[in-house]
C-alpha cells in the first residue's frame, strides 16, 4: 500500500509541477482565518468542464480525526486541490489533494489521487459557488 501512496506522489508530483510555482489569489477568508486561494493562471476550460487548482491555508494544523480518511502521516497546515467543475450545473469534483505541513502548500507535500466519480453541489453563498461564479464564462 506504502508502495503505491508513493508511486501516485512521485507521478501527480511530476504532472502538476508548475503549481509550486503558482500565482495565489486569495479569494475567500472564514472566521476562522482559513484562507482560500485560487490560481487563475491555470484554469483550464474545455467545452463541458473547468479545470482549477484551489489552495487553503490553516492557521493551526488540521486535527487528526478531519483527516485520518486521507491517511495523511501528519497533520498538515495547507493543501492543495485540483477540482473539476460544471459551470451549468454548478457541481465539483475533487480530482487529487496533496497535503503540506507549512503554509501555503510549502515544503514537501503528499499527493493523495481521488477515486471518486461522485459530484459534490455546495449550497449558495459558499466558497465554491462563489470560486465557479468567478471563473465560469
Amino acid at each position: 500500500m506504502k508502495k503505491i501512496l508513493l508511486s501516485f506522489t512521485i507521478i501527480f508530483s511530476t504532472m502538476f509541477t508548475s503549481v509550486s510555482f503558482a500565482e495565489w489569489t486569495k479569494v475567500f477568508k472564514n472566521g476562522s482565518g482559513v484562507e482560500f486561494f485560487v490560481d487563475f493562471d491555470t484554469i483550464r476550460y474545455n467545452d463541458e468542464f473547468v479545470y482549477s487548482w484551489q489552495l487553503v491555508n490553516y492557521l493551526e494544523p488540521l486535527e487528526k480525526e478531519r483527516i485520518d480518511f486521507w491517511n495523511v502521516p501528519f497533520d498538515p497546515l495547507s493543501w492543495k486541490t485540483y477540482y473539476k467543475y460544471d459551470c451549468k450545473s454548478f457541481g465539483l469534483q475533487d480530482l487529487s489533494h496533496t497535503f503540506y505541513q507549512l503554509p501555503y502548500g510549502e515544503g514537501v507535500g503528499i499527493t493523495i489521487p481521488i477515486n471518486s466519480k461522485n459530484w459534490d453541489y455546495p449550497q449558495p453563498g459558499s466558497r465554491h459557488i462563489n470560486i465557479m461564479k468567478s471563473i465560469c464564462k
